[in-house]
């Protein structure tokens, strides 16, 4: 087992490779009497276009989300929730657009808890009627999430901004292809993606890391190499332009909702690593739109605007940087924005302060097993490699490097959906 250093921190990450390929990390926390432990699966909704031997397989969209249902199955009428709950552990799971993950919080009985997590990740019970049973709470998921009009505006976002992205299907997928998910193709996905090799345990808490690594070897004992021919998200060519720049939905809200969003190509941003863009994207926006702007400070206090917020995401094609605003007087509000964008500012006395800033958030993360796992799984399992050098990377970017990033942004490519209340 290998001890590494948290560059910046005085804190230890402890890593090794299991005999099955499965990338084990642990880090301890002595302040808490909680353990979080979470496996994780490199296969999330938008799996459903991979690539495998320069092969493009195409599966059911919303297949991760109904397989992360059914794992919870160990057998005929056992469920691992009522193990876990007898055990008094919290369990729970999710369903991202790149991994599916699930976890537990415990405090005592590590090795019960533990092969119960692995059953879930690794043997779940699969049966044409425990599916068939599943099947019909996730239609009625969706059915809800479809009226749902926040759910809506999001995805009718998503496709307005991309013609291609594989963002445009929901995690949950779509009725038709729920409707003829079965057992064999869950089976065959779970066999696909569910391999040690393309997995990972993090366990952070109150533990000893050579007993939980003793304890997590007995355990792994019972699941043995597999071959794993290695996949990847297949993402289709993306134009530059937006889909449709404006439009207007309906729904069960009493005050008007807007999603305002800017497309930008990702190979423009001359910047590697996804991590480092988006720390520069972070403090630019923090300094114009954040909770301490001049601008936000002027909207919501001076025009009281119900709410406003910006956010960013980043993938292979695309950065978009986001607009959200609560306001019937919407139109007012947008023109700001738009003016806004085309006159960003940074002194690089702003610079040092928001750098400051999201370095003490950083630290502070480390009071929180669930946020530090979630640290992990997000800056460590790319590609399985033991990196955690984000405090480094951050003190390396220099204020002309964001001031760079920042002339690059023509905020002229924009999608704007506009939810209002259903007419009477």
């Amino acid at each position: 087992m290998q001890k590494k250093v948290i560059k910046g921190t005085n804190e230890f990450l402890y890593y090794e490779k299991a005999k099955n390929g499965l990338s084990i990390f642990l880090w301890q926390n002595k302040n808490c009497h909680n353990t979080y432990a979470a496996i994780n699966v490199n296969y999330g909704s938008c799996y459903y276009r991979y690539k495998c031997k320069n092969n493009i397989v195409k599966s059911k969209t919303g297949i991760a989300h109904f397989l992360e249902h059914v794992s919870f199955n160990l057998g005929k009428n056992k469920d691992a929730s009522d193990v876990f709950e007898r055990l008094g552990t919290f369990s729970n799971a999710y369903t991202d657009n790149k991994n599916t993950c699930y976890y537990i919080m415990y405090q005592d009985q590590e090795y019960k808890n533990l092969s119960t997590l692995f059953q879930v990740a690794f043997k779940p019970y699969i049966t044409n009627s425990n599916v068939e049973k599943e099947k019909g709470i996730i239609i009625e998921e969706l059915r809800r999430s479809l009226n749902n009009p926040y759910y809506k505006l999001y995805y009718q976002l998503m496709n307005n901004l991309f013609k291609n992205n594989n963002l445009r299907e929901t995690t949950l997928g779509s009725m038709e292809d729920i409707k003829t998910i079965t057992a064999a193709d869950l089976i065959q996905v779970h066999d696909d993606f569910y391999n040690p090799y393309n997995m990972q345990l993090v366990i952070c808490g109150n533990i000893n890391p050579e007993k939980t690594m003793a304890t997590i070897n007995k355990i792994i004992s019972n699941y043995p190499e597999k071959k794993y021919d290695k996949k990847q998200i297949y993402y289709p060519t993306e134009p530059k332009e937006v889909l449709k720049e404006n439009d207007v939905i309906y729904g069960n809200v009493k005050i008007s909702k807007v999603k305002l969003s800017y497309k930008f190509n990702r190979k423009d941003f001359k910047v590697k690593d996804d991590k480092a863009l988006a720390f520069i994207i972070n403090i630019i926006i923090k300094s114009n739109f954040g909770v301490t702007s001049d601008f936000r400070e002027q909207l919501v206090v001076d025009d009281k605007v119900n709410a406003f917020s910006c956010n960013f995401m980043i993938d292979k094609s695309n950065l978009v940087i986001g607009f959200t605003i609560e306001d019937d007087n919407y139109e007012a509000v947008i023109k700001k924005i738009k003016k806004k964008v085309m006159e960003l500012s940074l002194s690089k006395e702003e610079f040092i302060a928001k750098t400051h800033s999201i370095k003490a958030q950083m630290i502070t993360d480390f009071e929180s097993n669930e946020i530090m796992a979630d640290n992990i799984i997000n800056c460590l399992t790319k590609n399985n490699k033991f990196e955690y050098n984000i405090f480094n990377m951050y003190t390396s970017i220099k204020y002309q490097d964001v001031v760079k990033i920042m002339k690059l942004l023509n905020f002229q490519n924009y999608a704007q959906v506009v939810l209002k209340p259903q007419k009477k």
